[in-house]
């Protein structure tokens, strides 16, 4: 039995795109494709799989789910022309060894030699970095909180708790904290304290 040379994890809706995937890679590269679950990313060598992924759903699962913590690699397939997506989402362009796009359709056997070559990022020091400099992310940000922080109680805390993870302020951190257990034992007014932190945050990410 030939070894396994790399393992992914696929996130996708296609039950047949799964099917296919995972026959061809395992047959012409010794690729393993199994599906997505967030046991995936202890591994960080374990490769995440996009595949013709939804656009609202893209931003969360690049930048929330996955690079807001961990460090394994990324590859996306999507329809969207290969310019005009590493504009949109830099990490791609900027930093190709970690984050690889490939766009449909794609040839099988260049897409095994080009899967094959992408690696995690070192440390989390480096995603920090990579992490802070990205325009993209920052954009992200941004956009949560301005557009989802007031969206539910729940959904508030998270977005608090991955700004604070993105700035590494020690001293914002505790005001972020304070404010995110205020938000949970708050039943009503708990609109009014995540605006007030939220404008905070926007202007020191700005």
């Amino acid at each position: 039995m030939a070894r396994i040379l790399k393992k992914l994890a696929l996130i996708s809706d296609d039950e047949e795109l799964y099917g296919s995937l995972r026959r061809a890679l395992r047959a012409s590269g010794n690729i393993e494709v199994d599906r997505f679950t967030k046991a995936s990313l202890k591994n960080k060598n374990r490769i995440v799989l996009i595949a013709t992924p939804k656009e609202e759903n893209l931003k969360e699962l690049i930048y929330s789910t996955i690079r807001s913590k961990y460090l394994n690699p990324i590859v996306i397939i999507n329809y969207k022309v290969s310019p005009l997506f590493k504009k949109e989402y830099p990490l791609f362009e900027d930093h190709p060894f970690n984050h690889l796009y490939i766009d449909v359709p794609f040839d099988l056997v260049r897409f095994v030699a080009t899967v094959k070559d992408v690696i995690p990022i070192s440390s989390q020091a480096i995603r920090e970095a990579i992490c802070g400099s990205d325009s993209g992310y920052k954009g992200y940000l941004l956009k949560l909180l301005s557009h989802d922080l007031l969206s539910e109680k729940e959904r508030c805390v998270e977005i608090l708790m991955l700004v604070s993870d993105y700035l590494k302020d020690k001293k914002l951190s505790k005001e972020i904290e304070a404010a995110a257990n205020k938000i949970k034992m708050e039943s009503s007014d708990w609109s009014a304290i995540a605006s007030r932190i939220g404008r905070e945050l926007e202007n020191r990410i700005k």
